[in-house]
């Protein structure tokens, strides 16, 4: 078994995005508990299961460095302790308000504006952290290649081992997988329009660097640690 790990924004125990977010998605990252999802009208419980399978695997949660496998005579120790001092010399970014967005074909909360510090702290995180990624799997590349990515998705993929970093990038913390039906997906939107109203009304504070960790390929992610971030 090869771990993979990723570093993340989760919001903190009690907060109105991890109770509603946790909630939605089924499962808490941090404990690993499963959680009863909400009833939708209109939807199945099966139907909120399925349309959530992916997200729930990682939690509710936004990139700010992708998915990877340490470089060798790398220890998860090393990547511990430059998260330690990074977090020690990056202000903890805010987002004023929150939107429910559409990308592609699923749903997600977005920020209203250009959040351009989270931005920052995203490149710097892709940047500061990229000595710690070993070289991606041969069919992760060609599984990330066969997506409809511009020249420059591409080069980005071949530089940083993903293609949406950097000025790609797209601050996100994804809800649902991709559907196919647009009328299904917008009674979805009203819903979670409703359900997710408190975190809608209120900023977010990228308080903390998670580092998230995936004991294998078939395993969810969990948060293994929090970093704070300079209050």
């Amino acid at each position: 078994m090869t771990p993979r790990y990723a570093i993340f924004f989760a919001p903190r125990l009690g907060e109105a995005l991890q109770l509603i977010g946790n909630a939605w998605l089924g499962r808490d990252a941090e404990s690993g508990m499963t959680l009863p999802q909400p009833t939708i009208p209109g939807f199945s419980p099966d139907a909120i299961e399925a349309v959530t399978a992916t997200p729930r695997r990682y939690g509710i949660h936004a990139t700010l460095k992708p998915p990877f496998r340490l470089a060798p005579r790398l220890q998860e120790a090393d990547l511990r302790d430059a998260l330690a001092t990074f977090s020690t010399r990056h202000a903890a970014p805010q987002i004023e308000r929150m939107a429910l967005s559409e990308i592609g074909k699923f749903l997600a909360l977005t920020p209203m504006g250009a959040a351009r510090e989270v931005l920052g702290l995203a490149a710097h995180c892709v940047r500061h952290f990229d000595r710690f990624r070993a070289t991606p799997l041969a069919e992760e590349t060609t599984r990330r290649m066969t997506g409809c990515l511009s020249p420059r998705q591409q080069v980005l993929l071949a530089e940083w081992g993903y293609p949406y970093v950097l000025d790609e990038y797209r601050f996100h913390i994804t809800l649902t997988d991709r559907m196919g039906d647009d009328a299904q997906r917008e009674r979805l939107r009203g819903a979670l329009a409703d359900l997710f109203a408190p975190v809608l009304a209120q900023p977010i504070r990228i308080a903390d660097l998670c580092l998230f960790a995936q004991a294998d390929q078939d395993e969810p992610f969990r948060i293994i640690d929090r970093y704070p971030l300079i209050a």
